[in-house]
């Protein structure tokens, strides 16, 4: 049952979580598998707003970065750690998000500030789902620019410098509970 966000959720996280919901899912597992995964299952506009991470023994790697991620930030990611713009004062916080989604399993959206490598500062928000890829959970990620305050041009590609995941946050409950522990703050 799809819930309406109790905070500053946007309409494409909303999306996202619908397209999840609706995605065939694993009958042993109730997750979608990475094979329902695609542009026609999720839509144009996120799939190339999301990416996929997995899980290794040496932490987490984008497997795949949507074009317009790749785009908005001049550089492909793929192959890279998704924590690795994230300050280690936020560290633990996003470190937890990503393992609660991943083994509770659960979606989460977070409120996300970002400094730019232009000086300027602005707002992501970040939702994340769990699938199964290869009988191993990994996860799906939408990343939204929310606002940047300058006064350049938001269309021009840009690198985060830092990514703090220091905002509110939301569970979103996929049917297996909810993480019963606190974030770190």
């Amino acid at each position: 049952m799809l819930m309406r966000p109790t905070t500053g959720r946007s309409d494409t996280s909303v999306m996202l979580e619908e397209a999840w919901r609706a995605l065939d899912k694993d009958p042993s597992k109730g997750l979608p598998v990475r094979r329902a995964l695609s542009p026609k299952s999720l839509g144009p506009a996120l799939v190339h707003n999301c990416i996929l991470v997995k899980h290794t023994p040496d932490g987490y790697v984008m497997s795949l970065v949507g074009s317009g991620v790749t785009s908005r930030i001049g550089s492909d990611l793929t192959g890279k750690n998704p924590l690795y713009y994230v300050p280690p004062k936020s560290l633990p916080r996003a470190q937890f998000f990503y393992d609660q989604a991943r083994l509770c399993p659960v979606g989460v959206w977070v409120e996300c500030t970002v400094l730019y490598e232009d000086g300027v500062s602005g707002q992501v928000h970040t939702t994340i789902f769990p699938f199964l890829r290869d009988a191993e959970v990994a996860l799906l990620a939408l990343s939204e620019r929310m606002s940047k305050t300058s006064m350049g041009d938001d269309d021009k590609p840009i690198l985060p410098v830092e990514i703090a995941w220091d905002g509110d946050f939301e569970w979103i409950d996929l049917g297996f509970g909810l993480p019963e522990e606190t974030p770190p703050a």
